[in-house]
């Protein structure tokens, strides 16, 4: 096996909590939390995760748009005030502040690009975010 590289898991399992899940999560936790603030969030994580897995912003070219549009809407659907900016339009940046500005803060931090997928190397179609077996196959799911 020498000089072969081992294959990369392409699997999302509840150990392996991606970061974008633990952030929408945390999202629909707070906002459930407080609904007397007026937004009374159904979403659901898992279902936003699959349909997050199913744009494909493979790089090259590496477009995040739709990526970054997907964010800021469930973003807006839940009364929160998304702001994109970044040094092209095609590598947009989300900024959100979920609760307020002045006490110490908590980061999350993802990249929307994927490396290329050959979907004969997979089981599933790379963008399929398909679960099976209480794992989610999805290019990117353990980024």
């Amino acid at each position: 096996m020498s000089g072969q590289r081992p294959e990369p898991p392409k699997t999302f399992h509840p150990k392996n909590v991606p970061l974008l899940f633990v952030l929408l999560r945390s999202v629909w936790l707070r906002l459930n939390s407080n609904r007397n603030g007026g937004h009374n969030s159904t979403m659901d994580p898992i279902s936003l995760l699959k349909e997050y897995i199913r744009i494909d912003t493979t790089n090259p070219p590496g477009d995040c748009r739709a990526a970054a549009e997907f964010l800021c809407r469930v973003l807006v659907e839940n009364g929160l005030v998304p702001v994109t900016f970044g040094a092209t339009p095609e590598k947009p940046n989300v900024l959100c502040h979920v609760g307020g500005t002045e006490e110490p803060g908590l980061v999350l931090i993802h990249h929307m690009d994927v490396v290329p997928a050959r979907a004969e190397e997979w089981s599933v179609p790379p963008f399929s975010a398909e679960v099976r077996d209480g794992y989610l196959y999805g290019r990117g799911t353990l980024d």
